[in-house]
Formats: C-alpha cells, structure tokens, sequence
C-alpha cells in the first residue's frame, strides 16, 4: 500500500510523533509512507527527506515569533491558505491508497481531506485528542484566536464524518466520536506506543557514568513540556519544584533532572527563589541516540497532570516511553493512566499539592524493592504496547476496510 499520513504537527514535536512511528513500521512490513508536517524552522520552500524508510514532506513554515499581534495573525493566515494549497495540490496528484489524516480540524488538513474522498478513494482520520467543548482549545486559544474555536471544532465533529474509519487512541474520545455520530463499527482503537526500539533499559550505573551524572544521588525526572497543571497557579511556582524543596527536607541527596527545551529560564529561576537550585540537574532536549539512556539514569519518573477534560483524554506518549525505560512512574490518577500504568505507577490526586506529591516521591525513595518491581512490569506492558505491535493492528484495518 502507498499511504500518506496528513499532520499539521511540527517535525520531531508532540503529536508527529504518532504520525512517524506508525509510518516507520508499516514501512518495515513492505509499505510506501509518507508523513507530511510542518518545518521545525521557517522556510518558504517545501523540503523532502526520509527518515527510517519514511518519507517526510516539510510544509514551509513563516516566522511568527515577534510580539506583533497582527503580524503574528496575518503571517499565520498566509501559512494557512499556502498550506491547504500545497497539500491540496500534492494529495490529488499522488498515487497513494490511503489518506489518513491527524488534527483533522484544521483546515489545511480538512479541505484536502474533503477533496480526497470525492475520488473515490479510502480515507481514515485519527482522533488522538480532545480539542473543542473544554478541550485544549479552550485551555490554550486566548485572546483574537478565540474567534475560531466553533469553526475548528465543527470541523473536529464534521470530517470524521466523511471518512472511511476513525482511528482512536482511547474509549473517551471514543465515546465523543460515537456522540457525533461515526458508526461503531468505522471506530478502531489504536493507542500510543512505546518506543522500545530506540528505548533502551540501560544499567542506570553505567548510564549515569557515561552521562557524567551523579552516581550516589536519587534522581527523579520530569519533562518541561509534558506537564500540563490546568488552571492551578500555586503563586506562580511550579509545583514540581514546590514538591522538590519538600523532598530535600528528608532528602537532601535528592536530585530532580529536568529533560525537554522551552522554558528553562523560568524553571531555573524559580529554583533559584527557592533556594534549590544545586539539587536541579537541567540536560535540556536530548536526541534519540541519548534519550533512552538519560531515562534510564533516573530512578524514577515525574508526570503529574491537572485535571482537566483535555487530559482526562489523553494516551500520553511520555508515558509510554517511560514505560519502555523500564522504570515507575508518579503521575496522576486520571482515566486513561489508572488504565495503562495500573501496576507499573504511583498515583497522585489530580487535584493534588505540592506536599502530596513530595509524599509520593520520598515513598518511592524509601521502597526501591516495590520501585524494581513496578519497573519490571512497566517494561513488559511497554514491549506489550510498542509501536511495532499497533501499527501491525493498523495494517489490519486498513486491509479490512479496503
């Protein structure tokens, strides 16, 4: 089969991910991918590249970085309309026997959805988030982006609609897909995966050594990006960091390791008014070839989340990479964790504060027998739910359906 998976994520950030690594193991089994995304840096040009047998198509991408809100607004259009353009033009010329499109509520990927379908030929849309009527539109459009929060979640309800089958990650988007009106039986799970081939579980001795990393100190990671606490403040400081500053009062060997690039300054400065900023180890973004081993160095893993409907919809992919380290995680008792990590995680209040948190960590720091366990079985679940195995699930239904 030639397939094309349409995404309006950025190359190698958050939800292209998904698209990539069910693209690279079709690829395995004997498929044609392509993965067409946006360009981590603004280029007016279009630009191909493979990546693990996957071809990847990057969309030009304009700069929209200066504070000007009508330059930002007007830059962002122009993209949009190139883009439904360039994908609309590139899809209806291509001899591909599937479409299956991500973050179908966008228009560039809508149009070319719309459009593709009158050919006649199969097309699938993938619903891995929950992004209007509470979701993160509402958490994170603000201000004159508000405006097109009814249109874009009109066309997140509307354009599955058309399709031939809906991929899910979950039962709750599941349930939101049935409410909208898709047939039950166009309806197929597919969860994130771990990615256990580029994951190792690396002897944390070894990795800490070869990282230059403390060798006697607890470490416990979080990552930047991948923290999301709602509409709490807590007077404006991280609440992990809040949680770190308790733990150093019985734990003074305790050392947080924060991964993930953005938003350094402030997690560093914040430390500093806390006074713990010797006990933060700071690696930033770290590649495939070192990601694995960096979680391997750590003893344990930070992932608490607000609560929230966004993330009570979520299949977390750092979840599952985590997993896949082979050790156990902190996170909060939301849905779809309690679901996955019911024996590889502790589990916080989703409401919580920063002392509950720091409760759980000493805990987990005072039991490395059960830590040892829990990670034993967070690395079979990972091995059970790799990538591999849910693209081989998606090889399936696309054959069914066509």
């Amino acid at each position: 089969m030639k397939i094309i998976f349409l995404t309006s994520a950025i190359e190698r950030k958050a939800g292209y991910w998904r698209a990539f690594f069910l693209a690279r193991y079709l690829s395995e089994f004997g498929h044609e991918t392509m993965v067409i995304c946006h360009n981590r840096t603004p280029s007016i040009k279009m630009v191909k590249k493979r990546a693990d047998n996957v071809n990847i198509l990057l969309l030009p991408s304009l700069v929209t970085s200066r504070k000007n809100l009508f330059y930002n607004v007007l830059s962002q259009a122009i993209t949009l309309l190139l883009h439904i353009g360039l994908n609309l033009f590139y899809i209806l010329n291509s001899d591909i026997d599937v479409l299956h499109t991500f973050d179908a509520l966008f228009p560039q990927n809508a149009v070319p959805t719309f459009f593709f379908k009158l050919t006649g030929k199969k097309v699938f849309v993938d619903w891995d988030d929950w992004w209007g009527k509470g979701g993160s539109l509402d958490l994170f459009f603000s201000g004159a982006y508000k405006i097109a929060i009814p249109m874009l979640t009109f066309l997140e309800e509307k354009v599955p609609l058309c399709a031939d089958a809906c991929t899910i990650t979950n039962n709750t988007i599941g349930q939101r897909a049935l409410m909208t009106g898709i047939c039950d039986k166009k309806i197929h799970i597919i969860p994130n995966g771990a990615n256990t081939e580029d994951i190792h579980n690396f002897d944390m001795n070894k990795a800490r050594e070869d990282l230059n990393l403390p060798k006697d100190a607890f470490i416990y990671t979080s990552n930047i990006k991948k923290t999301s606490f709602g509409t709490k403040t807590f007077n404006e400081i991280n609440p992990i960091l809040l949680a770190h500053k308790h733990v150093l009062e019985s734990k003074p060997e305790a050392k947080l390791m924060l991964m993930g690039e953005g938003g350094r300054e402030r997690w560093i400065a914040e430390a500093r008014l806390l006074k713990i900023n010797k006990n933060i180890i700071y690696v930033g973004y770290q590649p495939s070839r070192l990601f694995g081993k960096y979680l391997s160095s750590s003893n344990f893993f930070l992932l608490p989340l607000g609560d929230t409907i966004f993330n009570r919809a979520r299949s977390l992919q750092r979840l599952m990479d985590y997993m896949a380290a082979g050790r156990p995680i902190i996170t909060t008792s939301l849905p779809e964790n309690l679901k996955i990590g019911a024996d590889c995680c502790f589990f916080i209040n989703p409401s919580f504060e920063p002392r509950e948190l720091s409760e759980k960590i000493v805990y987990a720091i005072n039991n490395p027998e059960l830590c040892e366990t829990m990670g034993e079985n967070a690395l079979k679940k990972a091995q059970r739910h790799s990538w591999k195995n849910c693209a081989s699930h998606l090889e399936k239904i696309y054959t069914q359906h066509l």
